[in-house]
């Protein structure tokens, strides 16, 4: 494409589009946006009709988008079919992030988060784009998404006139904070590479202000801290510096915008050139979603916060800006308004976004059935509000006597000016900076003094409130058992219902409305509210209507007997009495037949009541309708456990776990003990039976050598005793052979001739079978002697052979040679 084609709409063609981090803040929303998941702008309802004509164009053009890119901070990857999603660890691999890079035609990368080693990608990432131009069949598109922090130091452009904004001419002129230098560098780079070869390869950088909206991301801080009703958000400085801000889905126009026209500004500014300062913008959030209340800290104090280091350094920083790419080529923008203006519509992204939709319940029923106590179990489940009717009207009252009888405020001290020293002399550096810090704090006087009379203009007079609470007096008087009328009663509640903390958590209304009327009144269609139901639907006030209402029934019979069984510490000074709870009861029944009930109107609006049968519930504090609740409910909307709660269920784990490690090691010890017990007890009865066995054995033994040894006694024992003691006389060198000898000669069953004549066959027998043992070797050795002779009788040796043969010859010859 030539030079004079730019700023012109490219043909639709397949587009290959990489985001350096796809799961960022700006990465989701911007592959949102190109994939066609997110509109930039809502359409007005009259345009919608237009817009359906064009739907079918609209989405092919977004299928023919794909979206490849890195998942830095996700462990695994989850991607569509046809695209390249690559994890931190590989794209740390240069060689197949070139690859990914080459495959696509729009690359865009985002140095607004990551850090350093982001910026150094990036810019490796330009620089070897631009070195291998040549291999490309396409042109390719190089977008560097940085921030305005790079402006941070700039000179204003006139000394005389310091609110003057910068625009993108002045982009030559920019000096950036020190903490972004590298930013700075990586900007120089791209837009450099970007003027070889445009047709090639062309490059453009767009300077991010903050961003807001979907969810937010560095105003998260304090949205969350003033969702969650902190009465004072923080302001660090004195706030009265401008921050430049453009909303996530605007910036995400500015980069398609790019990219689809190819302008010929190469340098843009996106921001939405509204001059908000950060105390307008933390005021919007605070009195959006809390009190409205602001406090000041030090300027270093925002880096103590979870706040990191760029976004510390952008609602610190101080810039004027104003785009003139934005003016000229985005007619529609999601925040036109800006972020103070718009804060409504922020607000409900944020809840949208992050899931945070106040969750409204209403329970009724009669006396005694357990209202109460149900609501506190789901207030504490899903951390909502519980509004209970004598409550409301307590804290109402209360706060009218603080309103009608404020507190009375001391006067500032009187400081009397210190008179100058010298003669005419003229201030010093420190004399100077203390005067331009009493202007500063008296401008800041000035600011307060200005926000507190528009708080004060919102608020009741003492003198209102104190002629409201005379008319409570009166009713209370005119009225029986002290009551007060419904009129008063339902501003209360409905005031209630309408504060901040009920409309960012949610409530649980306790036993109210009891009539139709208080129903309509709470309920029924709010004529001054911006979302009127559309046709067909049915009318009611969405801001204020209970998303469930449980009905809770019982017999009769049985809610008395609850009244009467109640503790006498609980009933005493109430009415929980049983008079009190019979005419309750009367009144509840009558207020509630059949054709005239309060949740007959919530069925006509088609907030369909779920019937609750207590005495169905015989679990202990009614754990089965809690639990279907929570399944009609499904999971809290909120962020989960505060930090306080997180460190106080951190504990009570740390103890359950160290309870079940010493039951556990109770138990291990009491069955090692018991495994000891029981070896020993099968020891002890082992050796009980080994003795038994032994005592049976040695007495067996016994029994079976007792006429062994009477023979022993009597044959043996009297001649062995007289020829050890022998032996024990003569001391022979051979005992055993002398004792022998004895107890043979001696032996008074034979004679020693008979005792020699045996040695002597014996001597005769052995003697014998030696000559014998010889006889049969002499006959072996000859027989095998005679067998080696044999060959050489027949025809002698083989050299006697030999010689025979030879001689024979010779003999032949002799005897032939006469002849």
């Amino acid at each position: 494409m030539s030079d004079n084609e730019e700023g012109t709409p490219q043909p639709e063609l397949e587009k290959h589009i990489f985001l350096s981090t796809l799961d960022s803040y700006l990465g989701r929303n911007l592959a949102e946006l190109f994939t066609g998941q997110v509109q930039a702008v809502v359409p007005e309802e009259e345009e919608e009709v237009e817009n359906e004509e064009n739907d079918d164009a609209e989405q092919e053009k977004k299928s023919l988008t794909t979206i490849h890119g890195v998942q830095r901070h996700e462990k695994t990857v989850s991607d569509p079919s046809g695209t390249l999603v690559l994890t931190a660890a590989q794209a740390a691999d240069r060689d197949t992030l070139l690859a990914c890079l080459e495959l696509c035609e729009v690359i865009i990368y985002d140095i607004t988060s990551g850090g350093q080693e982001l910026v150094e990608e990036a810019t490796w990432a330009v620089e070897t784009l631009h070195d291998r131009l040549e291999l490309w069949p396409k042109r390719k598109v190089f977008i560097l998404i940085s921030t305005v922090m790079t402006w941070a130091k700039t000179k204003p452009l006139d000394p005389d006139d310091p609110d003057s904004p910068f625009t993108e001419d002045d982009y030559r002129r920019r000096r950036p904070h020190p903490h972004f230098q590298e930013h700075l560098n990586c900007e120089k780079t791209t837009f450099a590479l970007g003027k070889t070869n445009k047709k090639k390869f062309k490059t453009y950088v767009i300077a991010a202000g903050a961003t807001f909206g979907k969810g937010e991301d560095i105003f998260h801080s304090w949205m969350k801290q003033a969702w969650h009703n902190e009465k004072e958000l923080t302001i660090f400085g004195r706030g009265n510096n401008v921050v430049p801000t453009i909303h996530i889905l605007d910036l995400a126009q500015v980069v398609q915008c790019v990219f689809d026209t190819r302008p010929t500004t190469r340098y843009i500014l996106a921001v939405d050139g509204l001059s908000n300062t950060q105390r307008e913008i933390v005021k919007a959030i605070s009195s959006e979603l809390s009190t409205g209340q602001v406090k000041r800290a030090d300027k270093e104090d925002v880096f103590l916060t979870d706040l990191n280091l760029l976004h510390a350094d952008l609602v610190t920083t101080d810039l004027k800006m104003e785009s003139m790419f934005l003016a000229d080529n985005i007619e529609e923008r999601r925040s036109e308004s800006g972020f103070v203006e718009g804060i409504a519509d922020v607000v409900k992204e944020f809840r949208t976004e992050r899931k945070l939709q106040p969750m409204r319940i209403c329970i009724l029923g009669p006396p005694v059935s357990g209202k109460t106590f149900l609501a506190e179990k789901l207030c504490k489940i899903y951390k909502l509000h519980h509004l209970h009717l004598s409550e409301i009207i307590e804290a109402a009252i209360k706060n009218l006597e603080e309103i009608a009888h404020p507190p009375v405020k001391d006067p500032p001290p009187v400081t009397l000016p210190d008179e100058p020293e010298g003669d005419g002399e003229s201030p010093t550096l420190g004399e100077e900076e203390e005067e331009e810090d009493e202007e500063n704090a008296d401008i800041d006087a000035e600011i307060e003094e200005e926000e507190e009379e528009e708080e004060d203009e919102e608020k009741m007079t003492p003198e209102e409130a104190a002629e409201l609470l005379l008319e409570i007096e009166e009713q209370r008087a005119a009225n029986h058992d002290n009551r007060l009328d419904d009129a008063t009663v339902l501003q209360f509640v409905e005031e209630r219902i309408r504060s901040k903390p009920c409309r960012n958590q949610g409530f649980v209304l306790d036993g109210f409305p009891k009539l139709v009327e208080q129903a309509e009144a709470l309920f029924g269609v709010d004529e001054e509210a911006d979302d009127a139901p559309a046709e067909g639907e049915p009318a009611y006030n969405r801001a204020t209507m209970p998303e469930l209402v449980i009905a809770l029934d019982a017999p009769d019979e049985l809610l008395c007997e609850r009244a009467i069984n109640l503790p006498e510490e609980k009933v005493q000074g109430t009415h929980w009495t049983e008079e009190a709870v019979l005419r309750r009861l009367t009144e509840y029944r009558a207020n509630n037949r059949e054709d005239v009930t309060v949740l007959n109107f919530f069925d006509e609006l088609e907030v369909h009541p779920l019937l609750v049968d207590v005495t169905k519930d015989e679990s202990e504090g009614m754990e089965d309708t809690c639990r279907l609740l929570q399944k009609r409910l499904g999971a809290p909307r909120n962020y989960g456990l505060t930090k306080e709660e997180a460190e106080e269920k951190r504990q009570r784990q740390e103890a359950e776990r160290l309870e079940q490690e010493r039951q556990a090691r109770e138990e291990a010890e009491r069955c090692a003990r018991e495994e000891m017990d029981s070896r020993r007890r099968e020891q002890m009865v082992w050796m009980e039976r080994l003795t038994e066995v032994k005592r049976q054995e040695l007495e067996a033994l016994e029994a079976r050598s007792l006429p062994l040894r009477s023979y022993l006694m009597k044959h043996v024992i009297p001649t062995l005793t007289q020829g050890l003691l022998e032996c024990a006389k003569v001391k022979p060198e051979d005992p055993v052979d002398y004792l022998a000898e004895y107890l043979f000669t001696n032996n008074p069953q034979t004679n020693l001739v008979e005792w020699e004549e045996l040695q002597k066959s014996k001597l005769e027998a052995k003697e014998a079978a030696r000559k014998q043992m010889m006889d049969n070797w002499l006959a072996e050795d000859t027989v095998e002697h005679v067998g080696r002779e044999a060959p050489v009788a027949e025809g002698g040796t083989e050299p006697e052979a030999s010689e025979q043969t030879s001689a024979n010859t010779s003999h032949e010859t002799v005897d032939a040679s006469p002849k």
